[in-house]
């Protein structure tokens, strides 16, 4: 899940209501742990009453570190135009979800689920 979506999640926008029927369906989301603090900022720009709803959204997702081997994929990524915050969230979701549930299969490959935040 990437910053612009989950921003999506807190300040009204046209695809706000279809993204949200779609993750009701599938509830179960991994973002890289960069959208604790991409998310916030955002709806800081967009609409300061609302970061402590951006603060619940992210907090409700399983995010993943930015180890090394992450950062490495991600440099490496193309098209070389990608921005670098998105390099770093493009990583295959798939094999995050299937590593996420599998903790030795994520640190098998240098990846580290992030503790949930204290409320």
């Amino acid at each position: 899940m990437d910053s612009s979506a989950l921003v999506k999640l807190v300040v009204a926008e046209a695809e706000s209501d279809p993204l949200r029927r779609a993750l009701g369906r599938d509830p179960d989301q991994v973002a890289s742990a960069i959208v604790e603090v991409e998310v916030v900022r955002a709806v800081r720009r967009a609409a300061p009453g609302l970061v402590p709803q951006a603060q619940r959204v992210v907090a409700q997702l399983s995010v993943v570190e930015v180890t090394g081997s992450i950062r490495a994929r991600a440099a490496s990524l193309d098209p070389s135009a990608l921005r670098p915050l998105d390099a770093l969230q493009d990583q295959d979701p798939v094999e995050v979800v299937h590593l996420v549930q599998d903790r030795p299969g994520l640190e098998a490959v240098g990846l580290h689920q992030a503790p949930p935040p204290l409320k």
